[in-house]
């Protein structure tokens, strides 16, 4: 089983590499299967999201846990639950219909 601790740091480098455009870290904190589901109901993919980030299209200014990083792990899957403050830029980095 993961240790907790490590999958909460795990998590803070996630964000600290997205708000940083750090493609390369990004990169290696996502698995290649991730998908983000926009609030308007947009599925992105692992390389879409990225791109949009790489491309200007996305860019967080904030985007940071503001509770307690409460982790649920089992021996192949973990689910990580916390609220957060995001502030962004996006322009459309999707051009799926729903």
């Amino acid at each position: 089983m993961p240790d907790t601790a490590v999958l909460r740091d795990m998590e803070c480098r996630r964000l600290r590499a997205l708000v940083e455009a750090d493609l390369t870290a990004a990169d290696a904190l996502h698995a290649d299967v991730y998908e983000l589901i926009t609030p308007n109901g947009h599925v992105l993919g692992k390389q879409e999201y990225l791109g949009g980030i790489a491309s200007g299209q996305l860019r967080y200014q904030v985007f940071e846990p503001v509770s307690e990083i409460a982790v649920r792990a089992g021996s192949r899957a973990a689910i990580l639950r916390y609220r957060q403050a995001v502030w962004s830029q996006a322009t459309a980095i999707s051009s799926q219909d729903v």
